[in-house]
């Protein structure tokens, strides 16, 4: 009823765009544990490099004045608590963000991106879930 895991991960490539090399890279850390029967803390963080490929915000590198292409520094992560009151029902809050730093984007980019919400989630099967 109780455990702890973490897992990391690591990227290296290179993205090819207008003939030049941008390189790409992102240390990832995800976690899920459970000090207590009812209770569960879970969430990933993130850093690296031109990393919109993994469906961040659009921006994975951006052109200077030169015309040469930079890659666009990102940080972010989520994190959800969810509390189990039954076999069945469960209740959950959750948040995350991604940042990228403000000198690598051009101008009209999106600088960070943050999301949260809480819902209550009800199984009426093993495969059939109910959430509000």
């Amino acid at each position: 009823t109780r455990r702890i895991e973490f897992a990391p991960g690591f990227h290296f490539s290179t993205t090819h765009v207008g003939g030049a090399p941008v390189p790409s890279s992102l240390f990832s850390l995800d976690w899920f544990a459970n000090p207590w029967a009812r209770l569960e803390f879970s969430g990933a963080f993130f850093s690296g490099k031109n990393v919109a490929h993994f469906g961040a915000t659009r921006q994975g590198f951006s052109f200077l004045p030169d015309g040469r292409a930079i890659p666009v520094h990102s940080h972010g992560g989520w994190g959800q608590f969810t509390f189990i009151a039954t076999p069945r029902l469960s209740f959950n809050v959750y948040g995350g963000q991604h940042d990228d730093r403000d000198a690598d984007i051009s101008p009209g980019g999106i600088s960070r991106n943050m999301a949260g919400a809480a819902n209550l989630m009800y199984r009426f099967a093993p495969n059939v879930i109910v959430s509000f």
